[in-house]
């Protein structure tokens, strides 16, 4: 994503501060809504699949509901400077294979 661009008008190039191109708590906010619009698409297609203490969510009333109790709580959206390469994104990626890589956290 380009750090800077040009005015409204068209007139100027405008620059961002330093570090934020992009307001954390709006990207959240949009990484949320559009995350959980395809967790429900998928849903939708017949292309989810739930096992074990999650298999009720096979039902779309308690799909639902599920999805309304997420898209209650803030998310946290971390952003980080892009990798120098394919190697590094393969290296990030590859310490995710064998684990979760997204987890709901219960409220305390």
């Amino acid at each position: 994503m380009p750090g800077s661009g040009p005015s409204l008008s068209g007139d100027r190039w405008v620059f961002c501060r330093p570090n934020c191109f992009f307001p954390l708590r709006v990207l959240s906010s949009l990484f949320r809504r559009l995350f959980l619009k395809s967790l429900e698409t998928a849903f939708d297609a017949g292309k989810l699949q739930f096992f074990g203490t999650l298999e009720p969510l096979q039902k779309r009333s308690a799909f639902t509901l599920h999805l309304e109790k997420l898209k209650e709580r803030d998310w946290v959206v971390y952003v980080k400077a892009p990798f120098a390469g394919p190697e590094q994104v393969l290296d990030y990626v590859g310490r995710y294979t064998r684990r979760v890589a997204i987890a709901i956290i219960p409220e305390s």
